[in-house]
Order: structure tokens, then C-alpha cells, then sequence
């Protein structure tokens, strides 16, 4: 049978803008900060960030579900992505010279500096915010560092694999410090010069090596996105 009513459910929407965040400079807020355990290493960590950009506004578009086991919670109203704070996951790591770098010590390196960048540092000072592990420190951290009316720019590297489908993807992640360039910013006014790295395709883009068939990240598509 061939509905009017349900051609858009069907045939999808008219609007050539991707669901999903790309590889690029992009301006998006926080929508939750995850811990996740890569299935390579399960002593290792990942912190994931999950964006939504401002709304796309484009006549159509109908960003991903919300959640897909409960569809009355509606659609994201921007491009939505799970983006890595770093390429490689997060692991305790011994330098040349012998001395050992710990996994936790990293992440809160991170997470700190990130805070100081978009103006949450002192919330968390005010409030005290202390845990005895990086799991509790991070779920307490969090209600300071997501804030939905808050807008930061992103410069967002990819790392090229194949779906199940054969088509090339991005696994996402923010790229490395760059002479004092920084990989966020929170959106300001214009007056200072910005410390935002500008995306360049030929320097954070990895390439899928010809011999590489990879079909999923951590489980699923980029494609696929659950962010509840």
C-alpha cells in the first residue's frame, strides 16, 4: 500500500544536510559526557562527547531520534555526533625514560583543562568537587560542564573506516594541541583572537588503509547514534 500520510516516513526527508556531525570546524553543545571501555582494551577508557549542533533549519531535515525506543521524545533538532576528547583511548603508559603516566591522571588533565576553557572551573571549585575515582569525579563534574544554552566551537578530526555497508565513515575525535591552538572554544563575542584550530582535511583525516575492514566503532555505525 502507498500512503501520502507516510511517504516521508518511507521515502525520508528532502534535505541534503547529513543527521550526523562531519569532520570539520563546528559549533555544537554538550549533550552528555560518557565513559566508554573500548573492546580492545578493557583497562582503558575513551570520553566520549555527545554533540548536537544549533538547529538545522533547512526545509526537511529531521535529525535522529532522540531516543529510538521511545519515540515521543521527538527528534534532535541539529546534526548530532559521538566525538572522542582524544585519537586513542585513554591508558596507563610508561614514557622512554621509564616513568609511568596513569590513565586516571590523564583523563583529569582533560577534563580540568576543558572546564577552565568554557568557563566551568569555578563552579566546580565552589562546589567542591571531589570523588576517589575518575568515574565519580567525572558523573559529579558533569552537571557543570553541560549546559544546553551553551555553544562551544569544535575542530573535529576523523579516522576513516567502513561500515557494513561498504561506505567510508568517520570515527570522530578532537585533534591534538597545535602551537597553542586549542581543539574547543567556547563561542564568544569576536573580540579576542581565536584559539581554535582550523580544520584541515589532509592533516585530520586518517585514511583507511586499502587493507583495513573495519565495521563498526565500539559496537556500532556512527550512524546509529543512541545518545539518551
Amino acid at each position: 500500500m502507498f500512503s501520502s500520510k507516510e511517504a516521508d516516513k518511507k521515502v525520508g526527508s528532502n534535505s541534503g544536510t547529513s543527521k550526523v556531525i562531519q569532520p570539520g570546524n563546528v559549533v555544537a553543545r554538550i549533550v552528555d559526557i560518557k565513559l566508554d571501555v573500548p573492546p580492545y582494551d578493557t583497562n582503558s577508557y575513551n570520553i566520549m562527547l555527545n554533540l548536537e549542533t544549533m538547529p538545522i533549519l533547512e526545509e526537511g531535515f529531521e535529525g535522529l531520534a532522540i531516543d529510538k525506543d521511545i519515540p515521543e521524545l521527538g527528534n534532535y533538532k541539529g546534526q548530532v555526533a559521538r566525538v572522542q576528547t582524544q585519537q586513542y583511548a585513554y591508558s596507563d603508559y610508561t614514557n622512554k625514560d621509564g616513568k609511568v603516566l596513569k590513565r586516571d591522571d590523564a583523563m583529569f588533565r582533560w577534563i580540568w583543562n576543558f572546564a577552565k576553557e568554557i568557563g566551568a572551573s569555578k563552579d566546580l571549585i565552589e562546589n567542591d568537587i571531589q570523588a576517589d575515582s575518575i568515574e565519580d569525579y567525572l558523573e559529579a563534574a558533569k552537571k557543570y560542564l553541560i549546559n544546553p544554552e551553551k555553544y562551544i566551537n569544535f575542530c573535529i578530526a576523523g579516522s576513516e573506516y567502513e561500515n557494513k555497508a561498504g561506505y567510508i565513515q568517520h570515527r570522530l575525535f578532537l585533534p591534538k594541541l597545535e602551537k597553542g591552538k586549542l581543539p574547543y572554544e567556547l563561542v564568544a563575542d569576536g573580540e579576542k583572537p581565536s584559539k581554535l584550530i582550523t580544520f584541515n582535511e589532509s592533516v585530520h583525516i586518517k585514511k583507511k588503509k586499502p587493507s583495513e575492514t573495519i565495521e563498526s566503532f565500539s559496537g556500532r555505525d556512527n550512524n546509529d547514534l543512541d545518545l539518551d
